[in-house]
């Protein structure tokens, strides 16, 4: 009776003091009891078997190129160059553990493996699922350590240290993974397979083919554009470059002539379904181009520049240039600006009435609500009543692109990170279902309450006291570009049916004091809030800041607090050239 007595006390204060560390589920979280390789070295078409041991994980896998996989097993694998096997277990509330085995494979390059001392480390590159069929999608998912640069090739590019990112290849496809820094180069490849035909309503639209014919013509000619699409639900073919050409509402396969083309134009074809787009581009090569007189007394309206104008209520605008470069006035018109989503074609947003314009002169007009679409259009004098000389120049594309500042969910391991009271300095990582400290630490593959699953979160408990505290800013300043804004997800893992938290977005200019951009509250409601913060003008060129503050609302139960897609960007418009 006397050795039952600590644990009778242990849970009466449990009961009594609601502290997270008894109430928090600790079985939430899989554990890895073994992930082993034997042999761990190889030569050349040899083979070595992986053995696991997990328990409490409601689905195992392990990348590359194997997949779902039962709590315990093992498996024979014959890499062909030096491959680290990731091995990852995930909870039913979508708490996930991973653990990493290397197979070496002798004379072959040793992919996250450092080939000369100080070289960048790739501690894992791999893609979930590794198989998928046509049309389908993997995330590509990295992590390295001590490099200055990092490319994934083919088709994404410069990355950050840490990440995922979502490809969708038409064909089997082996990605590369290189870091360099001063000391040397790492590289590493994983391969998505991808097999069969797309399903209706499965995935994203696949191209098959799309081409002009011919790919050359003299101006004033004619070319044939073919297309064959599967899969999708929208389809419209427009110019990116050159003479204008717009199709919308386009059979899934077809062919339409081109006529009168006058300069070299670059046409893409856009697929759309509830998965997303994807997009093909054809080149039209014209020659002997040359200049013709414009008709006498005849105006021509069009586009000739753009730009972003951050609104005072928090929203952007657009703000657009329009010329008549013709030789007579123009009257009263109207321009329409459309916008495309994802997976639509362009659809209707606002109107805006223009006043008369007389022959060379330029009116500059806004559209006061532009939602920073990826993609928009402006189309002039869309009622036609302006007899223009050119009406086929009516029309211009929007790009809408924008750079990373360095307040992004995956830097956060290089932010500094407090908890309180009293603040006090905290690692990142670490374990937040057990640490009283309090934590942030990137979570994978995590269910939040609104029933989604994202591949990378960060969560940040607040420190386990009353009206905990957790916050992290950045150690760097940075200068505030025009039109910087903050947008992210906040909210709270699935699961944590007592967390009651305030989430809050910082920034403090060098020498200033701290100003909260963004400010919510979240209780456990099956909802994540997604938020859009435009840093106010007062702040442009000024050196600042950023951090994200999470507090508890009285005790820090079940606090799971948890940022998705957070990211810094600053936005810029263009026009189609």
């Amino acid at each position: 009776m006397k050795m039952l007595k600590p644990l009778i006390l242990l849970l009466v204060l449990c009961i009594s003091l609601t502290l997270p560390s008894c109430q928090r589920d600790v079985g939430r979280t899989p554990v890895i009891s073994s992930f082993n390789a034997e042999p761990t070295s190889i030569s050349a078409n040899g083979k070595s078997i992986l053995t696991w041991e997990v328990s409490g994980a409601s689905r195992v896998s392990i990348e590359p190129g194997i997949g779902d996989v039962a709590e315990s097993g093992r498996r024979e694998v014959t890499p062909n160059t030096t491959t680290i096997y990731t091995l990852l277990a995930t909870g039913a509330s979508g708490s996930t553990a991973r653990a990493t085995v290397q197979v070496t494979v002798e004379g072959s390059p040793a992919g996250g493996v450092s080939p000369s001392p100080g070289a960048p480390q790739v501690v894992e590159f791999w893609a979930k699922p590794s198989n998928i069929t046509i049309g389908e999608s993997a995330s590509l998912i990295w992590n390295v350590q001590n490099a200055a640069s990092i490319t994934i090739e083919p088709g994404i590019g410069s990355v950050n240290l840490q990440g995922a990112r979502l490809v969708s290849p038409g064909s089997t496809t082996t990605y590369t993974l290189t870091a360099t820094n001063a000391a040397g180069s790492t590289s590493n490849t994983t391969q998505v397979v991808v097999s069969g035909r797309a399903s209706s309503g499965a995935g994203l639209p696949v191209i098959n083919y799309f081409r002009a014919s011919p790919t050359s013509i003299t101006a004033g000619g004619s070319t044939t554009l073919s297309w064959d699409v599967s899969n999708a639900t929208s389809i419209g073919i427009s110019s990116t470059s050159g003479n204008n050409v717009w199709m919308r509402g386009v059979s899934a396969s077809g062919s339409q002539e081109i006529r009168g083309l006058s300069t070299t134009t670059t046409l893409r074809l856009t697929a759309s379904n509830p998965a997303g787009e994807t997009t093909a581009s054809a080149t039209v090569t014209v020659s002997g181009i040359s200049a013709q007189p414009l008709p006498i007394g005849k105006p021509d309206l069009v586009i000739t520049e753009v730009d972003l104008v951050d609104k005072p209520d928090g929203n952007t605008g657009l703000r657009y240039t329009i010329k008549n470069q013709g030789n007579a006035a123009a009257g009263a018109s109207i321009t329409k600006l459309y916008y495309k989503p994802p997976q639509q074609d362009y659809t209707y947003f606002a109107s805006d009435s223009v006043p008369p314009i007389g022959a060379g002169v330029s009116v500059t007009r806004e559209f006061p609500d532009f939602r920073l679409w990826r993609y928009s259009r402006l189309h002039v004098d869309t009622t036609q009543v302006v007899d223009e000389n050119n009406e086929s120049n009516n029309v211009s594309d929007v790009d809408c692109t924008s750079d990373l500042g360095p307040f992004i969910l995956t830097k956060a391991q290089n932010m500094k990170w407090q908890t309180g009271p009293p603040l006090a300095d905290i690692a990142f990582g670490g374990n937040c279902d057990s640490d009283s400290k309090g934590c942030a630490a990137y979570r994978y593959d995590i269910k939040m309450e609104d029933g989604n699953t994202y591949v990378l979160a960060l969560e940040t408990h607040p420190k386990w006291v009353n009206d905990g505290i957790v916050e992290g800013y950045t150690t760097q300043p940075w200068q505030i570009k025009p039109h910087s804004i903050i947008k992210g997800t906040a909210g709270l893992i699935q699961g944590a049916s007592n967390g009651s938290v305030v989430f809050e977005i910082l920034i403090r200019p060098e020498g200033g004091n701290e100003l909260v951009l963004y400010t919510v509250s979240d209780r456990y409601d099956s909802n994540c809030k997604d938020f859009q913060v435009i840093i106010p003008a007062s702040y442009l060129g000024r050196n600042c800041y950023f951090g994200a503050r999470v507090r508890a609302n009285g005790a820090s139960t079940q606090d799971w607090a948890t940022w998705v897609n957070l990211a810094l960007r600053y936005f810029t418009v263009s026009l189609h050239e």
